[in-house]
């Protein structure tokens, strides 16, 4: 059985956002996905809902090295999530719509973030590792 060990929760930009939400995200943080991380050797998933539905690809373990490359670049904010343990990763997601349901239902984070911004800052006051990011706030 594969077991993620770590969570990273990535925050993005992202330009196709619905217009009707733009007033209320902070600019550049539209979006966040998570990539957890298996026991070594046995690579990645990502899990991302930013269309319709809910978007679970696995990576190899060669494949989740040019995947972190891409996060790295393309990212304005990574919070890295550990001890939480989801053996089937499925189930949570079920019923989530929107990204920072998803994030919230996979660390366990409580409470009225209701942007991608606001998780980040209350992930980063719960004291998880800023990877990438502002440090204050």
């Amino acid at each position: 059985m594969m077991v993620v060990r770590n969570w990273w929760v990535v925050f993005q930009r992202y330009e196709n956002r619905a217009p009707w939400w733009r007033p209320y995200v902070k600019s550049g943080w539209e979006h966040a996905w998570l990539l957890g991380f298996f026991t070594p050797g046995h690579g990645s998933i990502a899990l991302d809902c930013a269309k319709p539905g809910i978007q679970l690809i696995q990576y190899s373990e060669n494949d989740t090295l040019d995947v972190m490359r891409k996060v790295f670049r393309g990212s304005i904010g990574i919070i890295s999530v550990e001890g939480v343990r989801l053996n089937n990763p499925c189930p949570p997601f079920v019923y989530g719509v929107r990204c920072v349901r998803n994030i919230k239902r996979v660390t366990g984070l409580r409470g009225t973030s209701v942007t991608p911004y606001r998780a980040f800052c209350a992930l980063r006051k719960k004291g998880h590792e800023v990877i990438v990011g502002p440090n204050k706030g």
